[in-house]
């Protein structure tokens, strides 16, 4: 690959994340009241494990780039909140699967309703086929990342 190419990949990569957490994620946080005494890891790892079911407290860390001692301090606080609880994995007592309980679940779907809302709100005043654009870049995008 040429070297430009990778230096413009980097600055796009980098300039879209800063741009998220710049646009989104201060409205998003407006809704983290919801649930009282969690951080943003917190809400994070609930995030997560919505989209994947259960995951392992490592998977949780490489997802997050968190280190598993700090993961397993939040799955905790999670767990006492009544948002997650832990599943043994048959057959490897060493490992435990952590998942959304009821709470969690509807939690997390009445978060993501509202972050629904201020993306609608957001996007009011781009027409029609520039959302559609944007959406299938960011299919693209994510299918293109799932491949590296």
């Amino acid at each position: 690959m040429d070297s430009r190419i990778s230096h413009e990949i980097h600055e796009l990569m980098f300039g879209f994340v800063s741009l998220f957490h710049q646009k989104l994620i201060p409205r998003f946080r407006r809704h983290d009241d919801e649930l009282p005494g969690l951080k943003k890891n917190h809400f994070k790892i609930l995030g997560q494990l919505f989209h994947h079911n259960s995951l392992t407290l490592t998977e949780i860390g490489r997802m997050l780039d968190l280190e598993k001692g700090s993961v397993t301090s939040l799955v905790d606080h999670l767990a006492e909140k009544g948002l997650v609880a832990r599943q043994h994995v048959p057959g490897d007592r060493r490992k435990s699967l952590v998942l959304l309980t009821e709470a969690g679940s509807a939690a997390v779907r009445n978060i993501i309703d509202k972050q629904v809302r201020e993306i609608e709100l957001l996007m009011d005043d781009i027409n029609k086929e520039e959302i559609r654009e944007f959406v299938e870049c960011l299919r693209f995008c994510t299918t293109m990342m799932k491949k590296l």
